[in-house]
């Protein structure tokens, strides 16, 4: 993420508790961007996403795992998207499935590109959850990502998400799971 040629982010690291060596390789880089928000106890995914909503003060939250990849264009593919279409709330984009190497690509993974079809998505997801870019505001306001849900928080969360505000597709894979 550090390598993208959108160079204007904050780039919020929220450690829900790990117990590996994440916070030495994190320390490890010199990037003023990097903050790192450790939380003292595991509270879960959906918890720290929360957490990271209300501690992140950017308009634009992107959303991404410790173990994707994404290219060095997402950024600034997604932000100049969203400038050219402010009616959107939440851009998602493709994605690719890869194992060890994220330049083998062993699946590709596509989404709806119609809002309607995104906004009526029932079984499975509209949007690959790590793909998003999605604006804090709307996010916070319909209520952030319910902590119940520990395996669909995503899922739920468009659903209230897209009953009020729009969202889009880019189709292009930016970010490899």
């Amino acid at each position: 993420i550090l390598a993208q040629t959108y160079r204007d982010f904050r780039f919020l690291i929220v450690d829900d508790a790990s117990t590996d060596d994440t916070r030495e390789i994190v320390d490890s880089y010199q990037d003023d961007r990097i903050e790192v928000l450790p939380l003292e106890k595991n509270v879960g995914q959906s918890a720290a996403l929360n957490v990271g909503l209300h501690h992140a003060s950017t308009p634009w939250i992107a959303r991404m795992d410790d173990d994707d990849y994404s290219a060095p264009n997402r950024l600034e593919v997604q932000m100049g998207t969203l400038k050219a279409d402010p009616s959107l709330s939440c851009l998602g984009t493709y994605a690719w499935a890869f194992r060890d190497d994220p330049q083998v690509v062993d699946a590709k993974i596509t989404t709806p590109l119609d809002f309607e079809e995104i906004r009526n998505t029932v079984l499975g997801t509209p949007m690959v959850h790590g793909t998003i870019v999605v604006n804090r505001e709307a996010i916070i306001k319909v209520g952030g990502y319910r902590e119940d849900y520990p395996i669909a928080a995503d899922v739920e969360m468009y659903d209230r998400l897209f009953a009020e505000y729009k969202g889009a597709t880019i189709p292009v894979a930016l970010l490899g799971v």
